[in-house]
């Protein structure tokens, strides 16, 4: 029997996909041995989509997938575990000296998060949330003075200023006997503040909900599947090829915009010899800097750092403050608790609110910090392992470009240092409860070198807004609010299914 060519092309093709199938499979179950071949428990994965296709499909944020890990492998006694992201191996610690041994004392095994970055292609992408090795500690160095008391005592009355814009909102609301969004009118108060405090423009957001700037904040952070998927594989495509597909995290109008508007600041103040005690003057030193030992930063480096500081002055102050009012709308007690201490301070500094004042209110930090720790805003810390790794008192070694997933919700809702963790209790942080647990419990904020940079300035923001509404308003929960709250799965960040509706009624 003679086979015809079209045949023998036939088996040629039929045999060659087939072995190519068998190569991606064993490739494939090869990669999926990774954790076992290092001797660590792992959350059986699924073909291609490692442990990621719940995500994927949005039947749960990449948050609530980090908390199920942390939840099964303490459970089963283990103090890490490992999963995969695709093929891409990730190490989910869940032991607390492991975890400050990440993020604190042997920092300069994972001094970078696991985050893209693309200085030619997608230059928002270069600022100091994304940057890496000495170029991130460099410039974190020069900001932090950005964030002193002192810079912050200066920046007060502007602060003060959008607060009580944002009391004229809550007001109109209460004659109007309508619900309020908390969250919509504390993202446009975040971007007022924002504008006065980085850039010196007064935006008026909160009058004008229609904005460009706040159409575009909305437009980033209103998230879906093909972003989640995007910031996923971001992580773990190389960056050569990420390149050359021009691959960008923000969208180019987006882009676009900032690098105008920071251009046309620029411009203003070096044309008039304009300074102001901001964000952005100090940026513009390092722009002139005509020092030989380092380099200036150019247009698009000032853009991304003032981009980044948009960002986290927009989401965590907002979300903070958000989750804040629905926990002292369901909680009256507190609520009056917190109301008798504003009143107190105030009036023994003649009912004036300065930035010494809000730092006498010690009731009111314990219940921002439990908030943060009910409803952190990121759900999880990510490093990566940039040098081979042994984890202290095992034999588990983490090879370089592993990928390091630290869930803060696992750890905050651990009733091992957090009894009773679904309830919302500010005495977790009394100064007795604190000296209890190790200070690595608290994760809401980050620690080590890498924690928020914008820490103590979201915490004034978020005393401030809570002590002018709190001092003039009762808050309750308004039917709107779904009780209790569940998180928008498609969300990177925490937001609430439906919002928060609260009602307010003057006092």
């Amino acid at each position: 029997m003679v086979l015809s060519t079209s045949s023998v092309a036939f088996i040629f093709v039929a045999t060659s996909i087939t072995i190519c199938i068998a190569i991606i499979v064993l490739y494939t179950k090869w990669k999926f041995l990774y954790w076992v071949r290092v001797g660590l428990p792992i959350l059986h994965p699924t073909f291609f989509f490692g442990n990621m296709k719940d995500i994927l499909l949005g039947r749960c944020s990449e948050g609530d997938f980090y908390y199920e890990c942390y939840k099964k492998f303490k459970s089963n006694g283990f103090k890490h575990g490992g999963v995969y992201m695709f093929l891409h191996p990730v190490y989910v610690p869940t032991d607390l000296k492991i975890i400050k041994h990440i993020l604190k004392n042997d920092f300069e095994h994972f001094t970078n998060r696991t985050t893209y970055l693309n200085e030619e292609g997608d230059p928002l992408s270069e600022n100091m949330f994304r940057m890496h090795d000495d170029k991130w500690k460099n410039l974190r160095t020069k900001l932090t003075r950005n964030f002193s008391p002192n810079k912050l005592n200066l920046m007060f009355p502007s602060l003060l200023d959008c607060a009580e814009d944002l009391k004229i909102v809550v007001d109109e609301a209460v004659i109007k006997r309508v619900p309020v969004d908390v969250k919509e009118v504390l993202g446009r108060f975040c971007v007022d503040v924002f504008g006065e405090t980085a850039l010196g423009l007064q935006w008026e957001v909160l009058k004008n909900p229609q904005s460009d700037i706040n159409n575009y904040c909305k437009n980033f952070f209103d998230s879906n599947g093909f972003r989640m998927m995007k910031i996923m594989l971001a992580e773990i495509l190389p960056k050569s090829l990420l390149c050359a597909i021009k691959f960008k995290l923000a969208g180019t109008d987006l882009e676009q915009f900032f690098i105008k508007l920071i251009d046309r600041v620029i411009n203003y103040r070096e044309k008039n010899n304009t300074r102001r005690e901001d964000f952005l003057q100090l940026l513009l030193e390092m722009k002139n800097n005509s020092s030989v030992h380092e380099k200036p930063l150019n247009l698009n480096q000032v853009t991304a750092q003032v981009f980044a500081f948009f960002l986290a002055v927009f989401e965590a102050p907002s979300s903070m403050i958000t989750f804040a009012l629905y926990e002292l709308a369901n909680n009256f007690k507190i609520q009056e608790k917190v109301k008798e201490e504003i009143n107190s301070v105030l009036s023994k500094h003649g009912g004036q609110l300065t930035y010494k004042t809000i730092a006498e209110m010690k009731y009111l930090d314990k219940v921002l910090q439990e908030t943060v720790r009910k409803h952190p805003v990121g759900r999880i810390l990510q490093r990566k392992c940039n040098s081979d790794y042994t984890i202290p008192n095992t034999s588990i070694r983490l090879k370089k470009g592993v990928s390091v997933k630290i869930s803060i919700v696992g750890v905050h809702y651990d009733p091992e240092y957090y009894p009773n963790p679904e309830k919302f209790d500010p005495e977790h942080f009394s100064d007795q409860n604190k000296k209890e647990r190790p200070d690595i419990a608290w994760l809401g904020f980050g620690k080590g070198q890498r924690m928020c940079l914008g820490l103590r300035f979201a915490i004034v923001l978020g005393k401030l807004a809570l002590c002018v509404l709190l001092e003039n308003y009762k808050v309750t929960l308004n039917t709107k609010t779904k009780v209790p709250i569940q998180l928008d799965v498609k969300k990177f960040f925490s937001y609430a299914e439906g919002g928060v509706w609260l009602d307010f009624e003057k006092v």
